[in-house]
């Protein structure tokens, strides 16, 4: 017996289909199948069917229906399911069942090198599918895991056609990829990928089109250009270049460099390295657990460059800051936003809620052999929803802690064996010199009590001095030693304070100086041009100063241009900062530092055709030279990196009194949150920002503020709050002489009102916008705001004034917003149907259907779609009408991560059955006649 779930349920004999009974009962046997072979509890199976509100006698329906299906099966030959105190399990092999096929050839092709190999495995392993997963069933569970075996399919189906394109199956696959194309129109590597086909078919001109359609869809859409990969393609087409090599396939590679005198640790990497054999086996992680400065960061980076070719999918790093001395560990939904960033590559959306997250995150991992560290995590909980489900990956955590909760296993890291710290000595300094004087070296290891971070900066002050005897080293250490107090807390027996003042002490004054100032700097790290500013020193200075730092191992390095402290360095560097320099001089420094940010930030603004700020921004600080951007998408990327930065920038602004840039930054710096959607993060950095600016008294700060926390609750679905900011950013506003941001504060409260049932105040709102934006000189949000008013109108049922703001949004428009042409026909389109002009609007929605085919507005066109289906049978013609229906049901099937989705499906099938039930009405009416 042969099972099918990637399609409807489903079980054959002989080809010939087994009796299944009612869809719960298929329900039932579709969860079994996805577990084949494993125990499911009753109390699992339950919420799986019914979610979290199961019916009073859920226990005895589930008995019944497994009952049936045991007949069923029996009858047809097929398994039993098995029922013991661990639950119910199909007794099957895997092999039987579609989805286990799927799955397993699609890791079987990752792991094989040779793409004429690899091709027709993924080949046999899509073949398994036969339209939607679990066809015709409803159920939240069954709903996720659609959603999750969707994205796997699309990924073997891009790894399907990259090998396709690469071995000469060009010809046919355009008309197949541009109906991808247009179920996912933002998919930066499905789209390379129909321009490739486009170029290696001849047909050029075609292939640019496409590009150009793809960079307006972003652009318009996202506000982004589209990512290297695709610029790539562009100019390789332009030139006339190759056309056999297939588009790269996006490979993280985010370890940071090893250290190159990594020492010891034999038994710690074979324990990893065991793991790593074992895990298909059971356990795919591992904890290296151990006190601060033991090295425990060395060890996981260097185990894992040293397997990171059995990883063909790539390496993943990411710093949880568990123990930064901001107090701020990585939340846990920016942590699987960073790693789903990483994963996706430029240019590729990521959900805004957190489970959304990590259902996204885990089925992008599914079946890929990636290589996760996770560095200096806080505690389980904080890991938990980073690990993924696949056995294909491996996961190495840090941190101090054991975090046994997680079931990983674990690694304990002791300070180095004393031949081990010799040795570390030895690859630093030399063999010679450690031979010369084994006295001081024992005396050496004993201080540092065997930590390699103490370790390393003995030797790296040793190295700096190579004429000066081991023994004078070791007496200004024992005199540093006896000078400070050790640390408190869970490393007090080890006084690693005294080895970085021991080093410090040997900084010349503009070194030291750097390293005092590194400690206050905003954020996990920091470039040379940000350090310059923070210094007052020009770049080049800077990068000497930095490099020093790094030689000292008072500095990480993990990246060409960026540059780290020690959790424990830093601790000590802000200690210093404290105490050595005076506040006046912390001050101008951070001021200077946040200036470069600012200033940056308008740069990047530019480079990004973005309209000037409604406020004056403060002038740069002496000596700051912020960068410049050649085009978008460096802009676009330093802004990506920025968002850690910006939210510890604008919170040290506020405490340190610095309101005024505080503010101007929250403002400035949103791009780095709207890039990829980070609401949540934005949010907070724009309610610091309206602290800071409340407290400058400035009535255009405050209003600019309260728009933007209006703005992004609104995005956020926090309706209440958004009024309520965008109310008082309305009245504020009135007391300014800035029209602009008057008029577009009106029309950001009336969306709100229009979602919130408040139509007429909409209608209000957006006539007051509109006249002053007339006044100003008008401007391209005229149209806009038009458009706005003729759907307030429509909900309030004026449909003739509905008819007049659609036509004057496109008159003005002109042909220069074409997407905004889309909207304003379909309103158009329903004003007409609503007045009984019905060949009108079926007119006026074929125009908007156009306007989305062009841009590839998926959910639009369902939208319009919907309202042409109930013109279409007002008409008469039905069968038009119920095609048009499921084409629209259609499109939303191949559309997730937007929540408008689902409100589109729920609106498409209501029209699709009363559709279908009006027929039934007329010809039951027959038949009585």
């Amino acid at each position: 017996m042969e099972f099918g779930v990637l399609g409807a349920v489903e079980a054959r004999v002989g080809g010939v289909l087994v009796e299944l009974g009612t869809a719960r009962q298929r329900a039932v046997l579709a969860v079994l199948l996805v577990e084949t072979g494993r125990s499911l509890p009753v109390e699992r199976l339950i919420e799986r069917i019914w979610g979290d509100r199961p019916p009073k006698r859920a226990k005895e329906s589930l008995y019944s229906y497994v009952s049936r299906l045991r007949t069923a099966l029996a009858a047809g030959g097929g398994p039993t399911i098995e029922s013991s105190s661990a639950g119910y399990a199909l007794a099957a092999d895997p092999s039987v069942v579609d989805l286990h096929r799927f799955r397993r050839g699609v890791a079987e092709a990752r792991e094989i090198a040779d793409p004429a190999e690899r091709l027709p495995l993924l080949e046999d392993a899509l073949a398994q599918w036969r339209g939607e997963a679990f066809a015709t069933l409803d159920n939240e569970w069954l709903n996720q895991l659609r959603a999750t075996l969707d994205e796997e399919r699309l990924a073997a189906e891009l790894d399907r056609d990259d090998l396709r394109l690469a071995t000469g199956g060009h010809p046919a696959m355009a008309a197949e990829l541009s109906q991808r194309v247009a179920e996912h129109p933002l998919h930066e590597r499905l789209a390379g990928q129909l321009i490739r086909a486009l170029h290696l078919s001849g047909r050029q001109v075609d292939a640019l089109a496409q590009y150009q359609q793809v960079r307006r869809r972003l652009a318009d859409e996202l506000g982004v250009e589209p990512g290297t990969p695709l610029q790539r393609l562009h100019q390789e087409i332009l030139a006339g270049g190759p056309a056999t090599v297939a588009p790269p396939r996006w490979r993280p590679a985010q370890l940071p460099i090893t250290i190159a005198a990594f020492t010891g640790r034999t038994d710690e990497l074979a324990q990893l390295d065991q793991q790593l054999t074992d895990r298909a086996a059971g356990t795919t992680a591992a904890v290296v657990s151990g006190m601060a400065g033991v090295g425990k960061t060395a060890l996981a980076v260097h185990w894992a460059h040293q397997v990171a070719d059995q990883f063909v999918d790539g390496q993943l790093y990411l710093n949880l800051r568990g123990f930064d001395p901001s107090g701020s560990p990585l939340a846990p939904e920016n942590a699987v936003r960073a790693l789903l960033e990483g994963l996706q590559g430029p240019g590729e959306r990521v959900p805004m809620d957190l489970d959304a997250q990590i259902r996204l995150y885990r089925s992008q991992l599914a079946g890929k052999r990636v290589l996760i560290i996770l560095d200096n995590a806080r505690d389980a909980e904080q890991v938990r929803p980073l690990l993924p489900a696949s056995t294909t990956c491996f996961v190495v955590v840090t941190s101090r802690g054991r975090l046994s909760g997680l079931g990983a296993h674990p690694v304990k890291l002791e300070p180095l064996a004393s031949h081990d710290a010799r040795t570390l000595l030895v690859n630093r300094i030399g063999r010679d010199r450690v031979l010369a004087d084994p006295q001081a070296v024992e005396t050496i290891v004993d201080l540092c009590a065997r930590l390699p971070l103490a370790l390393a900066i003995v030797a790296a002050r040793a190295a700096g001095r190579p004429t000066f005897p081991l023994v004078a080293l070791v007496n200004e250490l024992v005199e540093g030693r006896d000078r400070l107090a050790a640390f408190d807390g869970e490393d007090a027996a080890t006084d690693v304070r005294a080895m970085f003042s021991w080093s410090y002490q040997a900084l010349d004054p503009p070194t030291a100086r750097m390293f005092r100032l590194l400690g206050d700097s905003p954020g996990p790290g920091v470039g040379v041009g940000a350090a310059a500013a923070l210094a007052g020193v020009a770049s080049a200075t800077a990068r000497q100063l930095l490099d020093q730092l790094v030689e000292a191992n008072l500095l990480q390095q993990p990246h060409p241009d960026r540059y780290e402290q020690h959790d424990l360095v830093r601790m000590y560097a802000i200690e210093l900062g404290r105490t050595t320099d005076s506040a006046a001089e912390r001050d101008a420094a951070l001021r200077r530092q946040l200036s470069f940010y600012l200033h940056s930030a308008a740069n990047a603004r530019a480079a990004l055709g973005r309209a000037a700020p409604l406020m004056e921004i403060e002038a740069a600080a002496d000596g700051v030279v912020p960068l410049e951007f050649a085009n978008d998408r460096q802009a676009l990327d330093w802004f990506d990196t920025m968002r850690e930065t910006t939210l510890a920038a604008v919170q040290l602004a506020g405490e340190r009194g610095l309101d005024r840039i505080g503010h101007e930054l929250s403002h400035l710096m949103a791009m780095a949150f709207h890039y990829r959607r980070a609401y949540v993060d934005l949010l907070r950095v724009q309610e610091l920002g309206l602290s800071c600016a409340r407290r400058t008294e400035d009535v255009v700060s405050i209003a600019i503020s309260e728009r933007d926390v209006g703005t992004t609750s609104c995005e956020l679905g926090l309706s209440a709050a958004a009024i309520a900011h965008l109310e008082r950013a309305v009245v504020l506003f009135e007391q300014t002489a800035s029209e602009r941001g008057h008029a577009d504060t009106l029309e950001s409260l009336s969306c709100e009102y229009e979602r919130t049932g408040r139509h007429a105040e909409a209608v209000e709102l957006l006539l007051r916008g509109i006249q002053l934006t007339r006044h100003s000189g008008g401007d391209p949000t005229e149209a806009r705001k038009l458009n706005n008013l003729a759907v307030s109108y429509l909900s309030l049922g004026q449909y003739e004034a509905a008819m007049t703001a659609a036509q004057d949004a496109l008159n003005l428009s002109g042909g220069t917003n074409r997407i905004l042409e889309s909207y304003a026909w379909d309103n158009l389109g329903v004003a007409h149907a609503e007045l009984g002009h019905q060949d009108d609007a079926v007119d006026a929605y074929q125009r908007s259907l156009a306007l989305c085919n062009e841009f590839h507005q998926q959910l639009l066109k369902s939208e319009v779609l919907g309202h042409l289906a109930k013109a279409q049978h007002t008409l008469g013609q039905a069968d038009q009408a119920r095609s048009t229906c499921r084409q629209g049901l259609e499109i939303l099937a191949g559309l997730v991560g937007d929540p408008l989705t689902e409100i589109r499906r729920a609106e498409l099938i209501e029209i699709l059955a009363s559709l279908e039930d009006g027929e039934a009405v007329t010809a039951r009416g027959a038949e009585a006649g």
